[in-house]
């Protein structure tokens, strides 16, 4: 336990002292007040009077406010590990108690837990809430895992941090998930189930309008975030 909090005071002073990672923290508090406040105003000031509103699309808004968290999460928890690994650090743990794996599990176990407790807090942040807490957990769980299935592709595929920069920029194609789900006729959706996002956005919208199959879709999604978490982290090397 004691590495394990000299790495999380690490964590916490490496991240104080850069702005784009405060940036990359606070954003899905940021987001969620722009939907909370910023929206409800335009529709009242702006849009009146006009066919449609903002506020109209607020399911979406809350998918995609959803999946911002671990985003963030998972490129932070990333760079994190791209840059312990061009340091060497990586390597040092292997004469220290803390192996690779207690390592791996704590960089991954964290943003999941950090991006699950901060999502309970960003919807009524958001005024938005259309799950029962009963389904709310896992869907929100699910979506958690986004988190280090991000930042294992990160590290898997970037050999350092400016390569990392255009992974992540690739891997923000998740967030386009809950758009594919919500306006693209249900054949076609499919095309987009190669993001694991698309079956968290799946059981968010049939837990949000009532389906009867929503646990279906959560065991969905759940099976293949496990499995990518699994793959991903197989192709983890502590030296790139």
């Amino acid at each position: 336990m004691r590495q394990i909090a000299t790495l999380a005071l690490g964590d916490l002073k490496q991240i104080s002292r850069d702005a784009l990672m405060i940036l990359v923290t606070v954003a899905p508090v940021l987001l969620s007040l722009v939907i909370g406040y910023a929206v409800p105003w335009i529709d009242g000031t702006w849009l009146v009077g006009l066919p449609f509103a903002l506020g109209d699309y607020d399911l979406l808004s809350l998918s995609f406010l959803l999946l911002v968290s671990p985003l963030m999460l998972g490129v932070l928890s990333g760079f994190i590990i791209l840059d312990e690994r061009d340091e060497g650090i990586l390597m040092q743990l292997a004469v220290t108690p803390l192996s690779h794996t207690r390592y791996l599990l704590y960089r991954m176990l964290g943003p999941v837990l950090v991006s699950t407790v901060l999502s309970f807090f960003v919807m009524p942040i958001a005024g938005i809430n259309p799950l029962s807490l009963f389904e709310m957990i896992p869907i929100v769980a699910t979506m958690a895992l986004e988190a280090p299935i991000i930042a294992l592709a990160m590290v898997s595929f970037a050999a350092n941090k400016v390569e990392g920069m255009a992974v992540s920029k690739v891997l923000s194609l998740i967030l386009i998930a809950p758009a594919v789900v919500y306006f693209v006729p249900s054949v076609w959706q499919y095309t987009a189930g190669i993001l694991p996002s698309f079956w968290a956005a799946k059981a968010f919208f049939a837990s949000a309008r009532g389906s009867e199959d929503v646990w279906f879709w959560i065991l969905c999604s759940l099976c293949y975030h496990l499995f990518l978490v699994w793959f991903l982290g197989r192709r983890f090397r502590p030296r790139g």
